[in-house]
């Protein structure tokens, strides 16, 4: 599982949405933003520059994300994007599949970036997570 899904899960079981590891149905989504339903949530790794970085195992280390939040009302979608920045948050210890955790977590807080072609308005939050390998003793 990637830590884009992790998030996915994580977002899913503070109930800010439903996550489908097949994205075909849900709220949340990874790599894509689908025009159904109005009111979602997709997240993508950014590329570029520093936003991935590997230990010597291959291991990710950092990873830059971003996630988008779609609605039809501005002051709802906002309100929506500001509840996933304040719960992303406690990501931050989280544990991720490849024995590591989150150790850090940078975000920006949420910015607005217009309407979609179909008048929705859209909201963006950036992070930058680092991951940790967990202490054996």
């Amino acid at each position: 599982m990637t830590i884009l899904e992790q998030i996915a899960r994580f977002l899913q079981a503070k109930e800010l949405g439903f996550f489908d590891a097949d994205g075909t149905k849900g709220t949340i989504f990874i790599h894509s933003m689908p025009s159904d339903p109005h009111n979602a949530i997709a997240i993508y790794a950014t590329g570029g520059g520093l936003s991935e970085l590997m230990d010597q195992d291959g291991d990710v280390i950092r990873r830059d994300v971003q996630i988008l939040v779609r609605g039809l009302n501005s002051k709802e979608t906002f309100e929506r994007t500001y509840r996933v920045y304040r719960t992303l948050h406690n990501f931050c210890g989280y544990l991720v599949t490849n024995g590591n955790y989150v150790s850090s977590l940078f975000s920006y807080p949420p910015s607005g970036i217009g309407t979609d072609q179909n008048g929705r308005y859209e909201f963006t939050i950036n992070l930058s997570l680092r991951m940790e390998e967990l202490s054996n003793g």
